[in-house]
């Protein structure tokens, strides 16, 4: 474990060093994990076609393991620290609008995978879509967890497609973003800003307290103890085979299991001790080494071998997304502010939260309203998220296709035409 830890630190330190040196990679905040995983990558590649030596490939399969494994410390945190949410119209609407986008995507993976059924395309081929894109790099080992736990061989190809589609999406999302805004042209009244020091400047602000060692041990313990505790239940769950509960996978379990603890602490009055920046800090430590280890794992020939199916599945999964969401916002918002909501919403179902407030802030920095907004949206869908993609999968694995896109199609519907009728005033 010390070696792979090793490996790992130091191509991610290799990545630092790159995008901070190149300010191509540095201007557009391309994650240093990315990129010193590519670099693992290739090593990777080149040890299996020239050198093959064992311990590499040993160690290369361990690591294929860690993304599975980290998502259950970054998800069952989730609810830790969490404010009591304050919704109004607009932060409603927005969080309608991104969870009638995550639908819509897990719908469009379905139809991909009926439109290959006759390729060899996996029974769960599609659900990549939404877990890349609006996932990103660091929920890429949701899929793999959740087909490993079921004892599918094909998880760690599933798992691959699902990083390849984050690296995907998180491009189109800046780039394309960005083009957006300058097409659109409106409320860009300054000059773009150092946007990588912006967005470190959002991860370190931490309201003034002072943290200290017993703090930031007091956030790893709770995480760590919930982890194992929920675990420990999935077990108890799955061996006496407890209706609805021997299903969830265990950072589902964990997301209850701290939504119970979070409860405690506050009644405890000991909520205090809880920093949300410092947590966010502590969850990045496990995202920076989940992504590394995803992108340095993906199996390239494989992938390769469903380049066409991965292509049409990202052509209808960007298409039907970019429409939907600047048709609602439009239709929903008016002249509220319809262009930044949208932007925001764009960034972050093709990249990450911060995607989003990357062109948020490039397209108008001072629209506190929409940042609101888009924030509670986003927590909703980051507790909900999970829970639609676990069902999916489930879903995936166990009924007909065809029955099951005409159910995704109504349920999509319906969840327009209720957006749409609603009377928000």
């Amino acid at each position: 474990m010390l070696e792979i830890l090793g490996l790992l630190s130091l191509f991610l330190l290799i990545g630092m060093i790159i995008v901070e040196k190149i300010e191509f990679l540095k201007k557009y905040c391309i994650p240093s994990a990315v990129v010193g995983g590519i670099l693992l990558l290739v090593l990777f590649e080149i040890n299996e076609k020239y050198w093959n030596i064992t311990s590499i490939i040993e160690m290369k399969k361990t690591i294929s393991q860690l993304p599975g494994i980290l998502i259950f410390p970054i998800i069952a945190s989730i609810p830790l620290g969490m404010k009591k949410l304050k919704f109004d119209t607009s932060s409603i609407k927005t969080t309608f609008i991104l969870i009638f986008i995550t639908i819509l995507q897990l719908t469009v993976g379905i139809i991909t995978n009926i439109l290959f059924l006759k390729k060899d395309i996996y029974k769960s081929f599609g659900v990549e879509l939404n877990i890349g894109f609006a996932g990103g790099h660091s929920t890429a080992g949701t899929v793999g967890n959740i087909l490993k736990e079921r004892g599918v061989e094909y998880w760690e190809l599933s798992q691959g497609i699902a990083t390849t589609m984050a690296t995907i999406g998180l491009l189109i999302g800046i780039f394309l973003g960005i083009v957006l805004i300058n097409i659109n042209k409106k409320n860009i009244s300054q000059k773009q800003k150092n946007i990588h020091r912006e967005k470190i400047g959002i991860l370190e602000k931490n309201n003034g307290k002072k943290l200290s060692l017993d703090n930031l041990i007091f956030h790893i313990a709770t995480i760590f103890s919930v982890c194992g505790l929920a675990k420990y239940l999935t077990i108890f769950f799955k061996r006496y085979n407890i209706p609805i509960l021997s299903l969830l996978t265990p950072w589902i379990v964990g997301m209850l299991v701290m939504s119970c603890i979070w409860t405690i602490i506050k009644r405890l009055n000991l909520d205090g001790y809880i920093d949300e920046n410092l947590k966010k800090k502590i969850i990045n430590v496990f995202i920076e080494y989940a992504v590394i280890s995803g992108v340095a794992t993906i199996p390239i020939t494989k992938i390769l071998k469903m380049s066409f199916p991965i292509l049409v599945l990202v052509f209808l999964g960007s298409v039907f997304t970019y429409f939907f969401i600047f048709h609602l916002c439009k239709k929903l918002f008016e002249d509220n502010y319809y262009f930044e909501r949208g932007i925001a919403i764009f960034g972050t179902s093709f990249g990450v939260f911060f995607t989003g407030i990357l062109l948020l802030r490039y397209c108008n920095s001072d629209v506190e309203e929409v940042m609101k907004d888009y924030s509670l949206g986003f927590s909703m869908v980051a507790l909900l998220g999970p829970l639609l993609i676990l069902i999916t999968i489930s879903l995936m694995l166990t009924y007909n296709l065809y029955i099951l896109l005409i159910f995704y199609l109504i349920v999509l519907m319906i969840s327009y035409l209720l957006i749409v009728k609603i009377n928000w005033r």
